[in-house]
Parts: structure tokens; sequence; C-alpha cells
């Protein structure tokens, strides 16, 4: 009996933890950050720290519950790019998330108050003198292609690159679209099945 509430306990602690997923990120003129909260309760980010491979950002606001907070660059700026967007901002005051995004190669780390590391997502090839480089990191993590990284489902988080996708729309406040149909890839090899033709990329 002691044994199976022990169980339980563990269980109830990794079910409550963690609370927030990095969950997608925009790179280019500007950059943001989309941060996910699944819970049903809000999550103050008083003492929280979202870091990049050489640099840091000590967050404010607070995240809704099964809601929605975007890490701008620049708020107005944002605004004016995405009006649909209506869940919380929070812009750093130098005007840059860390050391900045990088869409070569770079990392996003989230910590919670107590320093423990609640959410990560490295993209292309990690670097071991990164300043704030983690050994579980991916080599290769997934690599941009459109200039937008996000969770596909919506706030997945099975600890693998296979959770992020790279999508032609940015989605920030709202549910990451899961794609459907067959992408330019897999029509061109059907076509070329077909009129016997070699397929090219």
């Amino acid at each position: 009996m002691k044994k199976a509430l022990a169980l339980l306990g563990i269980q109830a602690f990794l079910w409550a933890s963690p609370p927030l997923v990095i969950n997608e990120i925009g790179f280019g003129d500007l950059c943001w950050v989309e941060l996910y909260n699944p819970t049903g309760s809000p999550v103050n980010l008083q003492g929280w720290r979202l870091q990049t491979q050489d640099g840091e950002e000590l967050l404010q606001g607070t995240v809704p519950p099964q809601g929605y907070l975007v890490i701008t660059e620049d708020e107005g700026r944002f605004r004016a790019h995405y009006p649909q967007t209506t869940c919380p901002l929070w812009a750093p005051p130098d005007g840059r998330i860390g050391s900045g995004l990088n869409p070569s190669a770079g990392a996003l780390i989230l910590r919670a108050s107590d320093g423990s590391v609640v959410d990560f997502v490295n993209w292309g090839t990690p670097s071991p003198s990164w300043t704030h480089y983690l050994p579980q990191m991916w080599d290769p993590g997934p690599q941009p292609r459109t200039g937008f990284l996000c969770r596909v489902p919506n706030g997945r988080d099975t600890d693998q690159p296979s959770d992020w996708r790279s999508l032609d729309h940015a989605t920030p406040g709202a549910r990451n679209p899961y794609p459907t149909g067959l992408g330019r890839t897999s029509w061109g090899r059907i076509k070329a099945i077909f009129s016997g033709e070699p397929f090219r990329r």
C-alpha cells in the first residue's frame, strides 16, 4: 500500500511538471517566442528565466491557463504584424531576446524560479562552447526552413526533435495547426512515379 501511494505521488509530481512549454519560435527581422501553459492554473513568471545559447532574460508576466504568452523584441511592431494575436506580450528592455535568435543554430532554455530546466529546444548543430549548453541537446536539432518552428501537435513535448515542425505560417497566441494533405515533396514523388521522369527536389 505504501509503495502504491509513493508511486502515485511520483506520478502526480511528473504530471504536474513541467507547467509550461516553449511552443513556437519566430526568426527574422522580428524574433519572438511563444510560451504555452497546458494546465488549468495561471503561471506567474516572476523569477523565471529564458536563456539563449549565450544570453538570458529575466521574465515577467503571467501565462493564463491553457493559454499563451509571447516574448517579442518589440511589442508595437509585433502587434502591427500580428494584429490577430490577443494573448499577453512581454518585451525585453533592451529589445533583444537573450543573445538573439540565429536561425542557423541556437537554443532556448526555460528555467523556473528555482533554477530547474522546465523546457528546452535547440535547432541546428549545438556547440559545447555555448554559455548555456546542455549535454542533452539534440545533435542535430530541427532546422527552421521557413522562419518559424512550432510544436506539432500543439504543446507536444516528448523531449525529441520530432516534436517540432517548420511551417509556412505562424500562429502566435493560437494553437499550432497540424499539417494535412501532401506537401510539395510528396506530390513531386507521385508525379515522378506516374510520368516516368526522375524525381527532383
